[in-house]
């Protein structure tokens, strides 16, 4: 018995060594070996961090006026554990907000300690759910994103940014790194029910906001732009079309109109920026840039002849002038014709002195085949295909604008180049990027020219010599795109979109796009437009939906109204011309677009000054 007892107490003992042993090696870790860990996992428990967003940017037009901005909007939140009965609470808030009663009543029984209600609510809102003094239900302020023009006024360029901030498309998704800012946070210190402890931890960095972002968009040029599309859309019966407006010199982008047609007939501003998504063949809009390359490396020259017949076969395909009157033509008036076989004849010249490789470096050069500099979310590349994979028939159809696919951007950059004197300007829709932190304090007259030149400036000077013709009041395919007072330059385009058989189809069964592109004045141009209409339908004939009845007015309405905004008077009439302020804009109705005439009203007095187009002249 003795011995037995000798033994549990050793056990006893020893027990006693290894549990004051390990609570020794314990303390030792925390007080010597591990302190930081253990007192983090302290802190953690009594410390609770939150991130706070930070004030996204806006987005404004060249002249400082609003077009997206963010402003705090309540959202409404539970604590589905201080909520005693559900369904009582979701039916009171159901009677002030709109949602599945059921599955809020779920939400409201979760275990957790949060729950959403409802996000960014207007103030009336949150305010009348409040007064209820629900128990459980409690709000906080978040900034929500509004677009003070009107929610559709350039709504494919602004794009759209989500409840959390994050930019979804468009300039917001493009631009979401510039905008979003630096979120701050906040620590403090709290109890085990959820209160802060006075005197405890407390610690905040403040957010640090977006960046603005300047556009180089002209608000109430926009708006025009979209106004008389949705016109022209609904009157030609169209699918859709885009508008654009550049400046030449700068490649600012100044107005960027998308417009479609919804399934129940509706004619609206696109969520989709057509402008550089959509894809087709231009048609005779392509001409002039065949005739510039052609031009540029001397292959033919304006004043050359040719005898040209009626039609002409390449291989089994056979291209036809259906409106030409007369045998022979001068390469400066196959444009103001707009002659499919004088074109083609031209190119071949070109061919047989410089290969294929011609035409194709002069479509590259450009622009085509490769996106934008605008690099804009979405934004196609067109098709161009290489030089080593074309067949007998490229070239020949190629030069008339088929087989070659564009996007609008595109094009409006071709004619941009032509217009400042074939030096080709990146395109922008930033009038400031917030990316360049270089400064430059010298005179404007002093800076270079921007852009690559792309042909001579003699080149672009006899292709705009042309392209004049082709607005010629009397016998031009461009007549009704003439502006009283002003010399335009530009060209028509009435292109054939392949059908699902693979064909072009045939009279009566044709998928069209009908566009122009020009500039004005001519002489001194400051203004580039083009718009395209997606397939206006022709009621009798297919010569009503030609570009020459659709699309040129449209150019003429467009650009008038450009001519008008920028102050760019008639020629000899320097003092004829009355600034066309936002009041006149103001007045204008609202077509189709949701787009609300009060939204108009700037507060910029030289709004419509030369300078808030960017054209120095």
């Amino acid at each position: 018995m003795r011995f037995g007892s000798s033994i549990r107490l050793m056990l006893v003992i020893f027990s006693a060594i290894l549990v004051t042993a390990g609570l020794a090696y314990k303390l030792a870790t925390i007080q010597f070996l591990e302190p930081e860990r253990y007192r983090e996992w302290g802190a953690s428990q009594r410390i609770r961090g939150h991130e706070i967003a930070a004030h996204r940017g806006e987005i404004v037009d060249r002249n400082g006026v609003t077009l997206a901005v963010s402003h705090p909007q309540t959202t409404l939140w539970a604590d589905p554990r201080l909520i005693e009965d559900p369904r009582a609470v979701a039916a009171a808030l159901g009677s002030l907000l709109e949602f599945d009663q059921l599955s809020m009543e779920q939400r409201l029984s979760g275990d957790g300690a949060f729950a959403y209600i409802a996000r960014q609510q207007p103030d009336e809102v949150a305010e009348a759910v409040l007064a209820l003094e629900l128990a459980g239900v409690f709000s906080y302020a978040e900034h929500a994103r509004f677009n003070p023009s009107g929610e559709n006024l350039a709504r494919a360029v602004i794009g759209r940014a989500g409840l959390d901030h994050q930019g979804i498309s468009g300039l917001e998704k493009q631009y979401g790194d510039v905008l979003v800012g630096e979120p701050g946070w906040v620590d403090v210190e709290r109890g085990n029910d959820g209160s802060t402890i006075p005197g405890g931890v407390y610690e905040y960095a403040a957010p640090e906001p977006g960046s603005t972002l300047v556009l180089s968009l002209d608000r109430s040029l926009q708006y025009e732009a979209e106004r008389q599309l949705i016109q022209q859309v609904r009157e030609t019966d169209a699918s859709g079309g885009v508008a654009l407006v550049g400046n030449p010199e700068t490649g600012e982008i100044l107005a960027m109109a998308n417009v479609t047609r919804t399934d129940e007939g509706a004619v609206v501003s696109a969520s989709a920026n057509l402008a550089t998504t959509w894809v087709f063949e231009p048609g005779s809009v392509f001409k002039p840039v065949t005739i510039s390359g052609l031009v540029d490396v001397g292959a033919v020259s304006p004043a050359q002849w040719f005898d040209l017949p009626r039609s002409i076969v390449i291989y089994d395909k056979e291209f036809i002038d259906e409106h030409r009157e007369g045998d022979r033509l001068q390469l400066k008036h196959i444009l103001a014709n707009s002659s499919n076989v004088g074109t083609i004849t031209a190119a071949r010249v070109g061919e047989d002195l410089h290969g294929p490789e011609l035409e194709y470096d002069t479509m590259r050069a450009f622009g085509f085949g490769e996106r934008s500099q605008l690099d804009f979310p979405g934004e196609s590349a067109g098709i161009l295909p290489d030089v080593d994979d074309w067949s007998g028939l490229s070239l020949p159809t190629m030069a008339i604008g088929q087989g070659v696919a564009v996007t609008p951007v595109q094009m409006l950059s071709a004619y941009m180049t032509l217009a400042n004197d074939g030096v080709r300007a990146p395109l922008t829709l930033l009038a400031v990027d917030p990316l360049d932190e270089t400064t430059d304090d010298t005179d404007d007259d002093q800076h270079e020219p921007i852009g690559q030149r792309v042909v001579s400036e003699r080149t672009a000077r006899a292709v705009t010599d042309m392209l004049v013709e082709v607005v010629h009041a009397d016998y031009g395919t461009g007549s009704e795109a003439v502006i009283a007072g002003y010399t335009a330059a530009g060209k028509t385009g009435t292109a054939w979109q392949i059908l699902e058989d693979g064909t072009y189809g045939s009279r009566g069964n044709r998928h069209r796009v009908s566009s122009f592109a020009g500039f004005v004045p001519a002489d001194d141009p400051a203004i580039v437009v083009y718009v395209a209409l997606d397939n206006p339908i022709a009621r009798t004939d297919d010569d009503e939906a030609n570009a020459s009845k659709v699309a040129a007015p449209l150019f003429a309405d467009v650009a008038q109204f450009a001519l008008r905004r920028a102050q760019i008077p008639p020629a000899g009439q320097a003092d004829a011309l009355e600034p066309l302020s936002d009041e006149r804009v103001r007045s204008l109705p609202a077509i189709g677009t949701g787009i609300e005439p009060w939204a108009l009203a700037a507060d910029n007095p030289g709004a419509s000054s030369v300078a808030a187009l960017g054209a120095d002249r």
